[in-house]
């Protein structure tokens, strides 16, 4: 009987230390459809979690995690993996635990200046399978969620635990050979509040674009039509008029590799409704930044918010409890101290039994009110 419990454990042990891994197919996938050997690590001492990251082909400069830590700064690189002696492709890093830690991996681009949330883990999805999962969670006490559908991110992670996870894929090769883009999918909230996505015309070589009504935000740029992509807050303007929402504007793209490059619009013709100025409130805003949400269905609204240079504005996560409008039921109210120029934010309904949140809505520079759906979809009033 002794032998057969050890060698019981024996296969136990193989077992819990091999995942066999789904089959891969889609563009940046890992191409190695064989067991993953999950590396022996050390459990760190109570107080910290340690992070086992394989990763995919084109991860040339490292990986790094943004998470609670650093409040989701993507330029913040302090939180750099070290890769894993003798384990090809595999990263590890150890964080202080807190009961709300949650975490997500970005590669390092070749040009460090440029590192920021193009290059996180790639969200659910592929060419062909809406669900395909480009990230895995291992091995390890830990959760992976997925934020507005398919972004994920690490969470739940137990004190003093390790974890090992897969990723797949990146949003974008952080150091593939360039390669411009064939097709290209945009998302914008058209006339306001309908953000769907539409493909660009081709005119030429890595060049697209779209003719659509202007919706007072920036644009998800995707050579699969899929979410996620390439976030542009701010395009360029070609000519001296700002667009407003419900003008005529023409899109334009020039890829320099995949989704990556440049976006323009261009002005075409005005609207008898238009409404808000480029960008979310006015070009040059005087006096102290001032927000309004009015949610449909949440009794109360938090208010996450952070300069674009990373700095905080308002307490810990979920941030700050916005005020009610004294003047219109149902409207909760924020002013930003007069200093501050350009805010990144993030509404959310959390409380000690957990809630909901909106996508970052980034370089929010005048007044506006905006509208939460159900689904915490977001437009500007």
């Amino acid at each position: 009987m002794k032998h057969i419990s050890s060698l019981l454990l024996t296969l136990t042990a193989a077992l819990m230390t091999t995942i066999l891994l789904p089959s891969c197919g889609g563009t940046g996938a890992n191409k190695n459809d064989a067991p993953i050997a999950l590396p022996e690590i050390a459990a760190p001492a109570k107080g910290s979690v340690t992070l086992a990251v394989h990763t995919p082909a084109g991860t040339c400069n490292g990986i790094y995690a943004v998470g609670t830590m650093n409040a989701y700064d993507a330029a913040n690189l302090d939180y750099t993996f070290a890769p894993l002696a003798g384990q090809k492709d595999w990263y590890t890093l150890t964080l202080p635990y807190a009961p709300d830690l949650s975490v997500k991996v970005l590669a390092i681009p070749e040009e460090k200046s440029e590192a920021g949330w193009s290059y996180q883990w790639a969200p659910r999805g592929s060419a062909t399978d809406p669900m395909f999962p480009n990230v895995v969670l291992l091995q390890g006490p830990a959760h992976l969620l997925y934020e507005n559908g398919n972004q994920p991110k690490l969470d739940s992670i137990a004190d003093g635990a390790v974890v090992w996870v897969n990723i797949k894929a990146w949003a974008v090769t952080p150091c593939d050979e360039a390669v411009v883009a064939t097709a290209v999918w945009i998302k914008h909230p058209w006339n306001g509040d309908n953000w769907t996505w539409v493909e660009m015309e081709p005119v030429s070589e890595g060049i697209f674009e779209y003719r659509g009504v202007w919706g007072a935000a920036g644009a998800n740029l995707s050579s699969d039509g899929l979410d996620g992509g390439v976030w542009y807050p701010y395009p360029s303007i070609e000519g001296e008029e700002l667009p407003a929402i419900g003008d005529t504007v023409l899109f334009t793209f020039v890829s320099t590799h995949g989704a990556q490059g440049t976006l323009s619009i261009r002005l075409l013709a005005h609207s008898e409704n238009r409404t808000m100025p480029y960008p979310y409130g006015e070009k040059k805003q005087r006096g102290p930044i001032i927000v309004r949400v009015r949610p449909k269905t949440w009794t109360h609204v938090n208010m996450y918010a952070w300069t674009p240079e990373g700095k905080m504005l308002t307490e810990s996560w979920p941030g700050t409890a916005m005020k009610p409008d004294p003047v219109t039921r149902g409207v909760y109210m924020y002013t930003f101290p007069a200093d501050v120029k350009s805010v990144n934010v993030v509404f959310n309904n959390f409380d000690a039994e957990g809630g909901s949140q909106t996508s970052d809505i980034q370089e929010l520079a005048g007044n506006c009110t905006f509208i939460i759906e159900d689904d915490c979809t977001w437009h500007v009033q």
